[in-house]
């Protein structure tokens, strides 16, 4: 899923990201390419900061790692790793079922 979960709520993403759940295979992977900030945004994430202010305007939000374990986590899934785009806040999450 490719710039999705940015464009929803907490509550509306897990909502998504639990039928998914429900549709995955015991051996199945999710990867969600999105933004992912930074706790303590800096000169060089700066952009991030403003794409989270203008996603509130639609409803939605950018997500730290610890965010996308938190909505992951109630979906029944769990993060398996985080793989960062160098010099960049984008990434692709890593996510399958809660064991």
């Amino acid at each position: 899923m490719r710039f999705i979960s940015h464009d929803y709520s907490d509550h509306d993403i897990t909502k998504i990201l639990g039928h998914v759940a429900k549709a995955m295979a015991p051996d199945s992977k999710l990867l969600l390419a999105d933004c992912v900030i930074p706790d303590r945004l800096s000169e060089a994430t700066i952009t991030a900061g403003v794409l989270d202010q203008l996603m509130f305007c639609i409803g939605g939000k950018e997500r730290t790692e610890n965010g996308f374990r938190s909505i992951l986590g109630a979906s029944g899934l769990q993060l398996v790793r985080v793989n960062k785009v160098s010099g960049s806040t984008g990434a692709i999450v890593e996510a399958e079922l809660r064991r």
